[in-house]
């Protein structure tokens, strides 16, 4: 039987619950967003050269503790909280709520805005590396803890344990430390694959609210890292100079497009107190006996080079070069290193030793070996003649000329 009366309670329960619905959509921020201004973008590391971009993240941006300055503008902002991530896929919850899974991770810690212009965001490129980097091999707890005996939540795990249950009742289900830990930089700086290309990575910034939902439109800014470049040429061999050692070896990957030259890497360093303690020995002091070059402790196999021991360098089609700047009767261990297009030395070759000497003049020579042509013309040193060639090439000829004559 039809009831008017029911008909009307359901009604007025309908438009109550409608009403409250709307209310509570009412109270959500309206207008959230956050903006990147792309052009007060700047990193903290000086000098980074080779024409990096912004975007672009290099072995030494990382090695050297550079951070990267982001400003931001936000609205709708009250009652949220701001945060970084990387990785990619970001944007989903389920990828923060667990990230152990490495699918993205928080950059430092939430961050309550206080203005729609927060002073700039600085954000330390160790941070944006850190999934993609041995660093996060053993640095985030899992998203569930073992079971309790009574009743509080889990608490989160540290330094890659599981998350423990609190005293009592169902599994946890905090996730382990989310923010970047304290890593050394061979960790933080070495990619878990050995690619050589550029890998792309994602930076987000984004209001969320205490629920960890995202709230209005956030920003994803993709960057560039290339942290390896390709391997060191073979078959290093240090010849023998006047204050330097012209170097040669033979390029093992010539395929590889991203090359664009080779580092030459000398210990002791050039300019160092090691080498200088040796002293200069006279130019007049004719060849000097090789020291025993014993092996480099700084200069190792497979390992980085440190940029002070730098000391010369090759084109990328080259497969030769000299390391200057050196000492004449020192020894020298030598090395070489691949340097791709992002401005990254690679790993070091094998080592060779050798030592610079003074170069005995070409008169002295000819006179030594039983010439009897005259004219300190003939007589040349690299060091003092600016083309040496042409002396030689003169030298010749006029020997050749007052034989003639003598006939």
């Amino acid at each position: 039987m039809f009831n008017l009366r029911r008909v009307f309670t359901f009604l007025a329960v309908m438009v109550f619950s409608l009403a409250v619905a709307g209310h509570s959509q009412a109270q959500l921020p309206t207008g959230t967003s956050v903006t990147l201004n792309k052009t007060g973008i700047s990193h903290s590391r000086q000098n980074r050269g080779n024409n990096l971009l912004n975007t672009q993240i290099n072995y030494d941006d990382c090695h050297l503790d550079d951070a990267i300055n982001v400003s931001v503008s936000l609205s709708g902002w009250t009652g949220l909280t701001l945060q970084t991530w990387a990785g990619s896929s970001c944007e989903v919850q389920q990828n923060r709520i667990q990230p152990n899974l490495l699918n993205c991770w928080q950059i430092g810690a939430d961050t309550s805005p206080s203005a729609n212009n927060p002073p700039p965001i600085q954000v330390p490129v160790k941070g944006i590396l850190y999934g993609r980097t041995l660093a996060s091999g053993a640095s985030t707890g899992t998203s569930a803890g073992t079971a309790g005996t009574g009743g509080t939540d889990a608490t989160a795990g540290t330094g890659g344990t599981d998350a423990t249950a609190g005293t009592g009742g169902t599994a946890g289900s905090v996730a382990g430390a989310t923010s970047t830990p304290t890593t050394s930089d061979d960790a933080a700086c070495t990619q878990k694959n050995a690619a050589t290309t550029a890998q792309t990575i994602n930076v987000y910034f984004m209001l969320v609210d205490p629920g960890n939902n995202i709230v209005g439109t956030f920003v994803t800014w993709p960057l560039l890292y290339k942290l390896l470049a390709p391997a060191p040429p073979g078959s290093v061999h240090a010849g023998v100079g006047e204050n330097l050692l012209p170097i040669s070896f033979n390029p093992t990957n010539t395929s590889d497009t991203t090359i664009n030259g080779y580092n030459l890497y000398c210990d002791p360093a050039p300019g160092s107190a090691a080498a200088a303690d040796a002293g200069v020995l006279p130019d007049d002091a004719g060849p000097l006996p090789i020291p025993s070059c014993i092996g480099s402790t700084v200069l190792a196999p497979g390992a980085h080079p440190n940029s002070e021991n730098l000391c010369g360098s090759a084109g990328k089609s080259s497969n030769k070069g000299n390391a200057t700047g050196l000492i004449n009767g020192v020894a020298y261990t030598v090395a070489v290193a691949t340097v791709d297009s992002y401005g990254n030395s690679g790993v070091l070759s094998d080592t060779d030793c050798n030592v610079p000497q003074p170069v005995t003049g070409f008169f002295k020579a000819y006179r030594n070996a039983g010439g009897r042509g005259g004219g300190g013309f003939c007589s040349f040193s690299p060091r003092r003649e600016p083309f040496p060639l042409f002396a030689v090439v003169g030298c010749v000829t006029y020997l050749i000329l007052r034989r003639r004559r003598a006939a």
